[in-house]
């Protein structure tokens, strides 16, 4: 029990510490940015193909690499460029819930 409890502890701290890396580099590559924006390689991929999402295709000898890559800033800009608004309702909603918790 105990060592299972402790390969379970070392499993989540390899995963933490994974992600707290991406958090730190500008570039990544695609298990990187998937796990970043949290979707499969095979949709960032498929996204890529359909340029729905901004990547990075360095050349190398003058010809494009096979490799791509992503500006993690610039996913951050793209999770962030279709904003919704509010609805009033929903806005009326939460104040009303908030009133309700605050003059019990």
């Amino acid at each position: 029990m105990n060592e299972e409890i402790k390969q379970y502890l070392e499993t989540k701290f390899r995963e933490l510490e994974a992600k707290i890396l991406i958090q730190q580099k500008r570039v990544l590559n695609t298990d990187e940015a998937a796990q970043y924006i949290g979707i499969s390689k095979y949709t960032l991929y498929q996204m890529t193909s359909k340029g729905a999402i901004p990547f990075s295709r360095p050349e190398v000898k003058g010809k494009p690499s096979r490799y791509i890559y992503f500006d993690r800033l610039a996913l951050d800009e793209w999770l962030l460029s279709n904003k919704s608004e509010v609805q009033p309702t929903t806005v009326a909603m939460i104040q009303k819930a908030a009133n309700q918790v605050l003059f019990r």
